[in-house]
């Protein structure tokens, strides 16, 4: 568990601090986020039927009845904004302060129901604003809900990059109210719903007190008299036998608070029972209409008992127990035998006009039972999950159970409220959807030159013709990294032209499926949504020049260049003065051999400079030189018309010779012949 100092480093002002003093026994780790709701989704981008401007974004969620009928059933849904955010390729993070929820119906959902849907949202103990924004959504379907009926709902909020107009979380009543108070002698949690308080002793992790509307205690534990079915038997649920823990009046156990909202809180109890190092963990969470366990771990095998009173006091001829299969029985009647079909039942006292519900969520072969049990200081009923006499045949971890009271003893009226109760709803969560009118339709175009340069790269195409250079390198032009176009929906493609000296890698654009990439034609073709902005990156490599020479003077002799897959990527042989030059080349490893004389040497080519290879005559002995490397070529020469010419032809019209390119000059020129060429040396290394 963590402390509330932890927490507020985590998630700062987005939790609010739970102001209530806690015995040794616990520690509270604050108060949960919550909200009240408002409006529709799915195929709506109209602002007409968003439900307030100032919320940009919303999450639509369905629920399904699943087939029982409803009431006030408090729906729990994990919401991951960090998926949500990346699936519609925009990154970023929830400003939780914003949320706010909206019950909505109609064929579109723009007939508001409820603009107030109270919810809470607890953050993940790992929740992380920017990479991890995940947490559990609790809201009630208010009222009844039909077995068949599907509710919509939409979850309003805004990124942390939205315009903030003061977002406030609106405040409505606790329906789960937790103190700190003593029960029977220990220090005890109580927490108050409308139609049930439970007092739970915090260092026995159990409950000494199940208190209805009318203050009638259908557990009623004292600590005496001792060993009596009227005072220190008693309590929910007793599991631990024979150590006697997680039962009221044991000791030795830790509970922490982990959530305390408005619609459900949240504690934790550990225990040791034994000198081993297995451990029990309970996780309880109260709603308002009930309070379901979840046994995370368990040291050995266990039941789940109810020792009790119905409706206050235990009544062997008035009381009465009922199954799941409508088998009714006096409270005096003892059973034995595994519950078919549902793993539930309800002790109902007539006198109050209540129930008591107890459901195993999980359908077993194990043995259930039920006794009456009386001696000199009172009566209680014994009733267990997975008892058979004191043998405990419950084994697994992650076993459900569920306790409450309900306002009748009907078995037509209990038995589909129960089943409402455990039987989970069918959730679905759609895609972030942002208000149209409120976000303008947008192209952006970047660039990315690897390695940084000051090279201007040109674009055109449907967004007119412009130019954009490298963020890192600043060349005193007036051209930005990236440019932003707001347009119409539509279908746009955008071009890089060619650029002499480099080659585009990739397109990167978000959201992904709004473009269609095409690296031979340099182009990415956008069908742009309206309301939607998308992002593309050119990356564009510069070339690099590779020049092997020889010393020996030997023409005619194979050399070949290999990437890391051993794929041939240049080969050539040497000319009259044993040289050879490979352009135009990506940087990265190769692998360089000398086929006549079977030697091969590793190079790492980089975009910034020039490498030179030097084969000596004699032995193999390679020395490698490295010249820095600058793109000075003029950009306004990009994608003009490429006509090949050798040296000495005359260019019509003026009778002049051209001229030798650089690369041309170095490869006509002898080894040792005197020369202007010769590069500045930055880097040498030998190899054999």
């Amino acid at each position: 568990m963590q402390n509330v100092q932890q927490l507020l480093q985590r998630f700062g002002t987005f939790l609010l601090l739970a102001a209530l003093t806690f015995p040794p026994a616990f520690i509270s780790t604050g108060k949960s986020v919550y909200a009240a709701s408002s409006v529709p989704q799915n195929e709506l981008t109209a602002s007409t039927a968003w439900w307030d401007t100032r919320w940009p974004l919303r999450l639509p969620i369905s629920v399904n009845a699943g087939g029982y009928p409803r009431q006030a059933y408090p729906v729990e849904v994990t919401i991951n904004f960090t998926e949500q955010f990346n699936a519609i390729g925009q990154p970023g993070s929830p400003n939780l302060q914003s949320l706010h929820l909206v019950e909505v119906e109609g064929e579109q959902g723009d007939q508001i129901v409820n603009a107030q849907v109270p919810f809470q949202f607890d953050p993940a103990t790992d929740y992380q604003p920017t990479t991890n924004a995940v947490g559990t959504l609790l809201f009630l379907l208010p009222g009844i809900t039909a077995a068949d009926a599907t509710r919509t709902f939409h979850l309003y909020f805004a990124s942390q990059a939205d315009a903030d107009p003061g977002f406030t979380l609106p405040a409505f009543p606790d329906q789960v109210v937790l103190s700190a108070v003593t029960d029977e002698g220990q220090p005890a949690l109580q927490i108050e719903t409308a139609q049930a308080t439970y007092l739970y002793q915090s260092e026995a992790g159990g409950f000494s007190s199940l208190l209805d509307p009318a203050g009638n205690d259908w557990i009623n534990y004292h600590p005496e008299p001792a060993a009596s079915a009227g005072g220190a038997y008693r309590g929910i649920p007793n599991m631990i036998y024979p150590e006697g823990g997680l039962h009221p009046g044991a000791t030795g156990h830790n509970t922490t608070v982990q959530n305390d909202g408005p619609l459900k809180a949240t504690i934790y109890t550990t225990v040791n029972s034994d000198d081993d190092a297995a451990q029990w963990q309970l996780q309880w969470d109260f709603f308002p209409t009930f309070a379901r366990v979840t046994v995370l771990e368990s040291d050995h095998d266990y039941w789940f008992l109810y020792e009790g009173t119905p409706g206050g006091t235990f009544d062997p001829d008035a009381d009465f127990v009922v199954r799941a299969d409508g088998t009714a029985t006096a409270a005096g009647e003892k059973w034995v035998g595994d519950l078919p079909g549902e793993e539930w039942l309800y002790f109902a006292d007539p006198n109050a006009n209540r129930a008591l519900y107890l459901i195993n969520h999980s359908d077993d072969s194990a043995i259930d039972s039920y006794r009456a049990m009386s001696d000199s200081g009172g009566a209680m009923t014994v009733f267990g999950f997975g008892r058979r006499g004191v043998q405990t045949l419950l084994t697994e971890a992650n076993r459900v159970f569920t306790i409450g009271l309900v306002e009748s003893t009907s078995y037509e009226s209990v038995a589909p409220y129960i089943r409402g109760t455990y039987h989970p709803v069918a959730v679905s969560v759609g895609s972030i959807a942002r208000d149209a009118a409120a976000d303008p339709t947008q192209i952006t175009a970047a660039v990315d030159a690897q390695p940084n340069a000051k090279r201007n790269f040109r674009f055109d195409g449907d967004l007119g013709v412009f130019k954009l250079d490298d963020a890192k390198t600043d060349d005193g032009d007036d051209y930005a990294n990236s440019r932003t176009f707001t347009v119409a929906a539509g279908v746009y493609i955008m071009r890089q032209s060619g650029a002499s000296g480099w080659q585009l890698a990739t397109i990167h654009c978000t959201p992904a499926t709004a473009a269609v990439i095409n690296l031979a034609t340099r182009t990415a073709q956008i069908n742009l949504q309206s309301g939607q902005q998308v992002h593309c990156t050119f990356v564009n490599v510069k070339e690099t020049t590779l020049r092997v020479q020889r010393l020996d003077g030997q023409s005619e002799r194979p050399v070949t260049l290999s990437d890391t897959t051993r794929a041939v990527t240049a080969s050539g042989q040497s000319n009259r003065y044993g040289k050879v030059s490979f352009t135009a080349l990506l940087p990265g490893d190769y692998t360089l051999c000398f086929t006549d004389r079977q030697h091969c040497t590793p190079i790492t080519l980089a975009g910034d400079q020039l490498t030179l290879v030097t084969l000596a005559p004699v032995v193999d002995d390679t020395t490698i030189t490295n010249t820095p490397q600058h793109d000075d070529v003029d950009d306004a020469a990009d994608d003009a018309p490429y006509e090949p010419q050798t040296d000495g032809d005359v260019i019509e019209g003026n009778g002049q010779p051209t001229a030798l390119t650089v690369e041309e000059q170095w490869l006509n020129t002898p080894i040792f012949a005197h020369q202007l060429y010769l590069p500045f040396v930055s880097a040498t290394t030998h190899t054999k």
